[in-house]
């Protein structure tokens, strides 16, 4: 213990922390406090002749960005360019919401097709499709797909395999062949 207090007694206290300075002064205390105005003004003059400048400042730039702008003025290639990409722009959209479109339709069917499985399954009397629902759905799905392949393989995709200038060639075929007038 004695030892504890000699090595105390050596050590040097540390020097005590100088005050913390001063909070800087609030926008109303710095215009009451400028010694470069005469004495006689105002703080609330001082804020208006502030907000003046400020305005007058404002103006000038917006003199410069309107002089800048004068002097330079899109070009026609530069106006053709944005209209392109803005049609580029406009057909994409398009086409995702034709996409979003299709898949709500696919999901629509999925739907439909689900719920047609579950009556199929609930109603059926057979007491052996109701033990086993699952595989009953499962054999149910592998028939509608059987029986919708060669559909989709004769009709659907033949289509979607021609080249875009034969299928616009097959549009324009069929948008001109006019309906025969009913009797």
């Amino acid at each position: 213990a004695a030892e504890a207090r000699a090595c105390l007694a050596r050590v040097s206290p540390s020097p005590p922390l100088p005050p913390p300075p001063p909070p800087p002064p609030t926008f109303y205390e710095s215009l009451t406090a400028c010694t470069s105005c005469p004495p006689t003004r105002e703080p609330e003059m001082m804020m208006q002749d502030m907000r003046g400048m400020r305005m007058q400042q404002t103006h000038q730039t917006h003199q410069m960005h309107q002089m800048h702008q004068m002097h330079h003025r899109p070009s026609v290639t530069d106006v053709a360019a944005t209209s392109l990409m803005e049609t580029k722009n406009l057909e994409k959209a398009i086409r995702s919401i034709i996409g979003s479109f299709a898949l709500a339709v696919g999901l629509g069917w999925e739907n439909s097709f689900h719920a047609a499985t579950h009556t199929v399954v609930d109603t059926i009397p057979v007491q052996l499709f109701q033990d086993y629902k699952v595989i009953t759905k499962t054999g149910i799905a592998v028939f509608s797909f059987l029986l919708m392949l060669p559909v989709w393989l004769r009709h659907i995709v033949p289509k979607a395999e021609l080249p875009v200038t034969a299928f616009q060639t097959l549009m324009e075929a069929e948008a001109n062949v006019r309906p025969a007038a009913t009797a």
